[in-house]
């Protein structure tokens, strides 16, 4: 039988294999508290997991809503890989790439052009490609 401390650790590498499988990214610091500190990952989690719900599931924001906070708080943290990441899944919960564009551009008004350019203009591509490849695949085969 596994001890309290190996539980928490199957848990928190559930955690990174939800990353992977959701955002098709893992964030560093998911990789080192599941090393070290399994139970803050854990912790972390059911905070994020607990507003992480769409609306039929008792969120008061939509889903694409919440990613797309994701995608700008990321952009004014400057982290790249995490703005890609979330720009992604908002495509993926049904925001359009103009969605995403007006967010990164209110965005810009208050944090500067070089945020836009820097780390917005990198998850709107990734946004934009996703998007493309998301409506390709939905048409049907015709010969």
């Amino acid at each position: 039988m596994p001890t309290l401390s190996e539980n928490r650790k199957l848990k928190s590498v559930e955690i990174v294999k939800y990353f992977r499988q959701k955002l098709g990214w893992v964030p560093a610091y998911a990789d080192i508290l599941t090393r070290y500190k399994p139970e803050a990952l854990e912790s972390y989690f059911a905070m994020r997991s607990s507003v992480m719900k769409g609306t039929k599931e008792g969120g008061a924001l939509p889903l694409k809503f919440k990613e797309i906070l994701f995608v700008v708080l990321d952009c004014v943290s400057n982290n790249i890989d995490g703005a890609i990441a979330h720009a992604k899944a908002a495509v993926d919960e049904g925001a359009t790439t103009k969605e995403i564009a007006e967010a990164l551009i209110i965005m810009a008004m208050l944090t500067g052009m070089p945020r836009f350019e820097v780390v917005g203009s990198k998850a709107f591509k990734a946004a934009e490609e996703h998007e493309r490849k998301k409506v390709s695949r939905k048409k049907p085969y015709r010969s």
